[in-house]
């Protein structure tokens, strides 16, 4: 049987940012949650569709070809906007709509296993504190 997971990652936070969360982060303030501190793709595994053009609307799966090769390229550690195929529009690689759960990419993360859905108020406290744009990847495991 799979476990169920939710991440919220800091869409905002550097590379330097994330060694400097993980340690201010206090362990009562999140004491059920996996800090993840490094570069990571969270996605939310079986079950997610190809990313949706939030500009015009239109997904596929040469949407998907394209957003995973500027995941790559962000792996690498350049910053490259995935370009819709079919507006031809750049979309920053956290803007873009999803069928289900979003993907995101970040340096940080607090992941959750096995808990009742985070509420969008707990969602946004969590982005409050940490001072960054916050999204929420659930999914099983």
């Amino acid at each position: 049987m799979s476990e169920s997971f939710q991440v919220v990652v800091d869409v905002e936070a550097t590379a330097l940012d994330a060694a400097g969360l993980a340690r201010s982060v206090p362990e009562d303030a999140f004491p059920d949650a996996e800090i993840v501190a490094e570069p990571t793709v969270f996605d939310a595994g079986l079950g997610s569709g190809p990313p949706i053009c939030p500009l015009c609307g239109e997904t596929g799966e040469v949407q998907f070809s394209s957003y995973l090769e500027a995941v790559e390229s962000w792996w690498d550690g350049d910053v490259v906007d995935p370009a819709c195929v079919v507006c031809g529009q750049y979309v920053g690689l956290n803007d873009w709509d999803w069928p289900g759960s979003p993907w995101a990419v970040g340096n940080f993360g607090l992941r959750f296993w096995n808990r009742p859905q985070l509420t969008p108020a707990e969602v946004a406290a969590i982005g409050d504190r940490l001072g960054h744009r916050v999204v929420l990847v659930y999914g099983r495991g």
